[in-house]
C-alpha cells in the first residue's frame, strides 16, 4: 500500500480521536466508582432491614425500639443521608426504629436500648476494627455495603454478580453470637 497525505492525516485525526477516547475513559473511573459505590449503598440500605430482621438474637421487648446505628469515618452529611433514609423504614419487626449517627470512633457504650444493627455509610479501610470489635460485643449486626468488607471480617454485605444477594461472612456471625434464620442463610452467599 502507498503512503499518501490524505492518508496521514486521516491516522492523525484517528490518533486524536484515539486519544480523546483514552482521555474520556481515563476520567471514568472515577466517576463509575462513585456511582458504583453510591448504587451499593442504596442496595444495601434495602437489604440490611433484612438482615437485622433476620437475626433471631435481636434483642425481644415490643415496647423497645430497634436500635440501629449508622457509621461513618469523615462524612457526616452521607451517614445523615443514610440515617434518614433508614429512619423511612419505620418499624423492623413490626417494632420501632431508633437510627442514631456515630462516628467510627464515637461508638456509643451499653445502653438501655442495645444496638441490633450498624450500617457502614462509609468505607472504614484501616479503621475497621474497632467497628468489629464493638458490633462483636454489642451482637449486633454489622452491615457494610463495600466490596471486600465481608471477607476482612463485617457479618454482611452485598454479593453483586449475576444477582445480588445478601453476603454473610459465618465465621463473624459466630464470634459475635448472631444466629440468622435458616430461611435468610439459604439464600445468602455464604464467606466461611
Amino acid at each position: 500500500m502507498e503512503w499518501t497525505p490524505g492518508r496521514r492525516r486521516g491516522s492523525k485525526r484517528l490518533g486524536l480521536l484515539f486519544g480523546a477516547l483514552l482521555t474520556l475513559l481515563s476520567s471514568l473511573p472515577a466517576q463509575s466508582w462513585a456511582d458504583q459505590t453510591e448504587r451499593r449503598i442504596l442496595i444495601g440500605l434495602k437489604v440490611f432491614p433484612s438482615v437485622v430482621a433476620a437475626n433471631q438474637s435481636l434483642p425481644q421487648g415490643l415496647q423497645r425500639p430497634v436500635r440501629l446505628l449508622v457509621v461513618y469515618l469523615d462524612d457526616r452529611g452521607r451517614a445523615e443521608e443514610t440515617a434518614t433514609r433508614l429512619r423511612e423504614l419505620g418499624t423492623v419487626r413490626e417494632r420501632p426504629v431508633r437510627v442514631d449517627v456515630r462516628r467510627y470512633d464515637g461508638l456509643p457504650e451499653n445502653s438501655e436500648t442495645p444496638v441490633a444493627g450498624i450500617f457502614l455509610a462509609q468505607w472504614l479501610n484501616d479503621r475497621l476494627q474497632p467497628v468489629l470489635r464493638y458490633a462483636r460485643e454489642q451482637h449486633a449486626v454489622l452491615f457494610s455495603p463495600f466490596e471486600g468488607d465481608v471477607e476482612r471480617g463485617v457479618m454482611s454485605g452485598l454479593s453483586v454478580r449475576d444477582r445480588i444477594l445478601p453476603y454473610v461472612n459465618v465465621t463473624a456471625l459466630e464470634a459475635a453470637g448472631v444466629h440468622l434464620k435458616p430461611f435468610f442463610m439459604e439464600v445468602a452467599r455464604r464467606h466461611e
